[in-house]
């Protein structure tokens, strides 16, 4: 796995720069959430109003994201680079799909997340599926670059 430190923080700098790039780029750039649930004043309070809260936590949310399908890739012992993105993607789509069903199935509240949610309902598996996938493309080419 890691035989230095130097590793880990070579891995963390290439998320936190892929992460930026996609972010940057299918969010700001593209304007991708607007795109798929046309949800243009919630993707605006939560991508530009509360830029400063809600970026973090969506850097943590994209590392669990990749944790989970880095797991699955991990135990089905998978090595070629479009297996490994279908394993994103799909585990994405289904992770998403779990907190869309969640919050929708409860009453709206004053969160983001309730309002997020309830407002762009299941397009935010699209949404969440192209920026992840985005994420981990531009990830594996700097890691393959640098390796």
């Amino acid at each position: 796995m890691y035989n230095n430190i130097n590793e880990i923080l070579k891995d963390c700098v290439l998320y936190t720069i892929s992460f930026s790039v996609g972010i940057f780029i299918i969010t700001y750039l593209l304007d991708i959430p607007t795109v798929v649930s046309g949800q243009k004043t919630i993707i605006n309070e939560y991508y530009v109003k509360n830029f400063v809260t809600n970026i973090p936590m969506d850097y943590i949310f994209v590392l669990l994201y990749f944790l989970i399908a880095y797991l699955i890739i991990y135990l089905l012992n998978i090595q070629n680079i479009y297996s490994k993105t279908t394993v994103v993607g799909l585990t994405t789509a289904l992770l998403t799909f779990g907190f869309t069903y969640y919050f929708i199935n409860k009453p709206l509240t004053n969160s983001i997340y309730s309002r997020w949610f309830h407002s762009v309902k299941y397009n935010s598996i699209t949404y969440d599926t192209i920026l992840i996938i985005f994420i981990y493309i531009v990830y594996s080419y700097l890691a393959k670059k640098l390796n």
